[in-house]
């Protein structure tokens, strides 16, 4: 059975913050630099559907998350381009 895993993400002060759990209570968080200086956003995706999007972009050296805010759809594009997914 396909579980349904959400991937939370934060950006601030120029760093992200990768974390993702299991129905076993395992976490796993990660940490990196990025290129963004705005106020705290954290926004979610299912795992499978980050997966799969990001997939697309295999072998692509950088990628944009086009955020809006908390609560708006996000696009991912190659950084510099304008490719939508």
């Amino acid at each position: 059975e396909e579980k349904n895993f959400m991937v939370t993400l934060r950006l601030q002060n120029n760093r992200i913050q990768v974390e993702a759990g299991d129905e076993g209570g395992g976490l796993a968080v990660d940490e990196s630099d990025v290129n963004y200086d705005g106020e705290l956003i954290e926004f979610s995706y299912n795992f499978r559907y980050l997966l799969d999007a990001l997939a697309v972009f295999s072998g692509t050296a950088e990628i944009e998350f086009r955020i809006k805010d908390n609560y708006a759809a996000s696009k991912i594009i190659a950084a510099g381009g304008n490719e939508d997914l």
